[in-house]
């Protein structure tokens, strides 16, 4: 087959996706489910943080952000967004897996 014809196939392939009739599609669906961000308060942040023994400085080195960002989110005055939130939700729930990633030591 061809550069059109694989091109035309997988367009073939996403409208037979999209109204439901996988059982023609050559191409592999797969699909996941992502917990959705979610906010945290500046006691969350703050008891994170302090539940895991770490300063404001060395959470925001752990973080990738300043010192004055986590703060700035312990005072209420910003919060997290974007990855920083995914960060914060894997340390929620497995403290330990900022070591088990080599990320601290």
């Amino acid at each position: 087959m061809g550069v059109h014809e694989d091109t035309l196939q997988g367009l073939q392939d996403m409208l037979d996706y999209v109204k439901g009739d996988t059982s023609k599609c050559r191409s592999r669906v797969q699909e996941i489910n992502i917990t959705p961000l979610r906010e945290y308060s500046k006691e969350e942040i703050k008891r994170l943080r302090v539940d895991n023994n770490y300063t404001q400085s060395v959470f925001a080195l752990l973080l990738g952000v300043s010192p004055k960002a986590v703060e700035a989110w312990e005072s209420g005055r910003n919060k997290p967004s974007g990855s920083t939130i995914r960060i914060l939700q894997i340390i929620e729930q497995d403290p330990h897996a900022l070591e088990e990633y080599k990320i601290i030591s």
